[in-house]
């Protein structure tokens, strides 16, 4: 089996707990719709860090976890 060390160090970085480091996961793995599809790893990353992401800023504003994910959605597709 091939270990992909890029996304051992993106999972290192969910893990972590920093919110920067967690962005910067998510910002690194977003595909805009005209880019090819991720690989199935890299999409698994990809969901956990937005998802915590999405945990972090829910919190922040108390709205709920799918309506700050979308929230971080937009933001993506606008940058």
């Amino acid at each position: 089996e091939v270990i992909d060390h890029g996304l051992q160090a993106r999972g290192a970085k969910i893990n972590s707990g920093d919110l920067v480091s967690i962005a910067e996961v998510v910002r690194d793995l977003h595909r805009a719709e005209d880019q090819p599809e991720q690989s199935y790893s890299e999409r698994q990353i990809y969901e956990a860090a937005i998802g915590r992401l999405a945990r972090e800023l829910a919190a922040m504003e108390n709205i709920d976890e799918p309506a700050a994910q979308l929230k971080i959605e937009q933001v993506l597709k606008a940058a």
